[in-house]
């Protein structure tokens, strides 16, 4: 799996794109909810001791 570092500018700019596009049907809302899933749930990195 691939890890990505997204500022918050960018973060940011996906949601406001997400947010203008049309979404029709269940494969594009599921999408969407994929999507959302990910960018709001971010994985949490235990600090090394």
């Amino acid at each position: 799996m691939a890890k990505f570092e997204i500022s918050d500018a960018v973060l940011n700019n996906i949601f406001l794109f997400l947010d203008r596009v049309k979404y029709e049907g269940l494969k594009e809302n599921r999408a969407l909810n994929e999507i959302m899933s990910v960018l709001t749930n971010p994985i949490k990195e235990e600090n090394d001791k």
